[in-house]
């Protein structure tokens, strides 16, 4: 299990936990305690980074808390935490709380809940043993235009309304970057498609591209800044040119070398794609499950396992509900779906009664990024929806493998880094989620050289080749005021360089021109709209009629499949979905108590404009005049042939 440095201060007595002369005492300096998991789950606190001395509370009835050089019972604990991230140190042994007064005496309370056995806990962790910087994570990023990032050919777009196999982007975060340290540090990223057949790359012009994994070029690296933690925005910056993507109007997607104040456009949303299977890793190395012993009760309590005993039970799929919010669930053998929901107690559960299943709150997590120093993307933070005793807490994680919801601010233990099932297993190249996990850790730095594989000059030449035809072709059409944007096509291209592929080998040549048509950036989105009156196939694999608003992914074609864009007015799954569908219903009862209000006033207001300017076209006072006339020719006045209509619906309605 990992460990870690913990600092021990109170806010009464404004001062820090420290070692004294053969005890404790309370003092302004800070002092670091190595947090130790006992063999039995309970935790001691030993003195210093090396790990000497233990905190022994046998003599706290006495009035002293002394340091004793083994462990016995009376250095064990438990924490509870507080909602406010302060933490409380359980000595079952006197049965009591580690408490300070204001002077800085040390005691057993035996109250619970008291401010004089709160603490506040700083957690640091040991030196290269931050676990949270290594993430397999299968995405969909959505850009400021309302579409979704779209790898489907070599050159990215952002034009896709819903997002499909083509948008599915893994981002491979492989810890601290060595060649970012003269930019502020940071973690460094290879993004690739969801195949993992090509990877992400920025060139010196700022064209952003999708090459394969065999033509490894140097420069497919990026950081991942985060712009704002809550709505997961960040922003990829690549680490070889300093260049930020951005995305323009029409969807085009390129390159700036404006890196001091990233505008809207360098900014993406980040959603985890839909259905995917997962590995929630924590910060101690350790994978969130389910024992095996209660898959069959109706509510179940989590633990964190280490990877040497992830199998089926530590697999759990993400499935969004609209404004970043994702329900955990598992589905047992038997074929129950349970959800994670946080109890009341802190607890982590997994259950499938009906008040804790969608679209109750109680399963939903709010998805939140963590970042480190620098605004770089450090892991993720689940945030449920549920306010427990007033606030929102976070997911979280302890050493000795239990997990809790208890604090309403991330720390160390609430970050966790995402690992997708089906990347890893083709990375690994092995089957089965706990073989895969383990392969993964021990043998990393060999699957990330497969993963990323050089290229052979060949393959170098031709590739640059190409990249320096398209350019050419690009800034001559620019200049020429012909086209301000990389949308064209291949014989546009081909008419501009006949010559140039004269001298070239033929199979060579053909080589190029394959590389050059990649090159091409896709005009349109490869999502086809739908009007109505056809086919798809639905949840159950059924063919059913379609409505207008889906749509169909030309990628993936042959499934059938219908997309829904993720919106609460037409998508069952979204979060607010019952809640427009009861809007509606109030509406369409309602709606005839409404108009029939709605028309009385129009009649009277009409009656009374109408009245008054038949009144002033009055010959005298001594005329006098019907009612009816009056309102019929104020209407034909004001309507004219549309006011016998008009009189005819406003009679019908005040019948009514």
């Amino acid at each position: 299990m990992d460990a870690s440095f913990v600092r021990l201060g109170s806010r009464l007595a404004r001062s820090w936990l420290v070692p004294g002369d053969g005890g404790l005492r309370m003092s302004d300096e800070r002092h670091d305690w190595t947090l130790h998991v006992r063999s039995d789950g309970k935790y001691e606190l030993r003195e210093g980074r090396e790990g000497g001395k233990k905190i022994d509370v046998r003599g706290a009835g006495e009035g002293g808390v002394a340091l004793a050089k083994e462990s016995n019972q009376h250095t064990a604990f438990e924490i509870k935490f507080c909602s406010d991230g302060r933490a409380s140190l359980w000595f079952p042994a006197v049965a009591g709380f580690l408490a300070c007064d204001l002077e800085g005496a040390l005691w057993a309370e035996k109250t619970t809940g008291t401010a004089w056995s709160k603490w506040e806990w700083k957690e640091t962790p040991f030196p290269g043993n931050d676990l949270n910087t290594v993430s397999l994570v299968k995405v969909n990023l959505k850009a400021r235009n309302g579409k979704y990032l779209c790898c489907a050919c070599t050159v990215p777009n952002a034009r896709a309304e819903v997002p499909c196999c083509c948008e599915e982007i893994v981002l491979n975060v492989q810890g601290p970057d060595p060649g970012m340290s003269s930019h502020g540090g940071g973690h460094s990223a290879i993004i690739s498609n969801g195949g993992i057949q090509t990877l992400m790359n920025v060139d010196e012009e700022g064209k952003v591209f999708f090459h394969g994994r065999e033509a490894v070029m140097g420069q497919e690296a990026f950081q991942l800044v985060v712009e704002d933690a809550c709505k997961c925005e960040l922003s990829l910056r690549s680490s070889s040119t300093r260049m930020a993507v951005r995305v323009l109007k029409d969807g085009n997607v390129l390159a700036s070398r404006k890196t001091q104040k990233l505008g809207k456009d360098c900014r993406f949303v980040l959603e985890l794609c839909k259905e995917s299977a997962v590995y929630l890793r924590s910060c101690h190395d350790t994978f969130l499950a389910v024992p095996i012993s209660s898959l069959q009760e109706t509510r179940s309590t989590c633990k964190f396992v280490p990877a040497s005993a992830v199998n089926e039970c530590a697999k759990w799929a993400m499935h969004a509900h609209g404004d970043n919010l994702y329900s955990i669930r598992q589905t047992a053998p038997s074929g129950t779906v349970k959800y994670l929901v946080p109890m009341d107690n802190g607890t982590l559960c997994v259950t499938n009664e009906p008040g804790m299943c969608f679209p109750s709150k109680s399963c939903l997590w709010s998805l939140e990024l963590v970042q480190e120093e620098g605004k770089h993307f450090k892991g993720f933070a689940f945030r449920s929806h549920r306010y427990i005793k007033g606030k929102r807490l976070y997911l979280g994680s302890e050493p000795c493998g239990s997990g809790l919801a208890a604090r309403h601010q991330a720390g160390r233990w609430e970050c966790f880094s995402i690992v997708d099932h089906s990347t890893l297993v083709k990375v690994a190249a092995v089957k089965g989620g706990g073989c895969a996990v383990q392969k993964y850790l021990q043998e990393r730095e060999l699957i990330l050289s497969r993963f990323k594989a050089c290229a052979s000059l060949q393959d170098l030449c031709r590739w640059k080749l190409a990249q320096s035809l398209e350019l050419v072709h690009f800034r001559r059409n620019t200049a020429s005021g012909s086209a301000m944007q990389r949308c064209y096509s291949f014989s546009d291209l081909e008419e501009d360089f006949e010559g140039e592929f004269a001298d070239l080998p033929e199979q060579y040549a053909m080589q190029v021109r394959s590389a050059l048509r990649n090159l091409i950036p896709r005009a349109r989105s490869c999502k086809w709209k739908l009007q109505g009156g056809e086919l798809a196939r639905d949840v159950n694999n059924e063919w059913v009629p379609l409505w207008p608003g889906q749509f169909k992914c030309s990628s993936c074609m042959e499934c059938g499949h219908r997309l829904l864009p993720l919106e609460k007015e037409v998508h069952p799954e979204h979060h607010r979905y019952l809640e427009m569908l009861d809007q509606d219903n109030r509406t369409r009862q309602n709606g005839h108590v409404g108009l029939h209000v709605l028309s009385i006033v129009l009649a009277s207001c009409l009656t009374l404009f109408c009245g008054s300017k038949g009144k002033s076209n009055r010959p005298g006072p001594d005329i006098v005049e019907s009612e009816e006339p009056k309102l019929t020719m104020s209407l034909h006045s004001v309507f004219g042939e549309r006011a016998s209509v008009l009189q005819r619906w406003m009679a019908i309605q005040v019948s009514r």
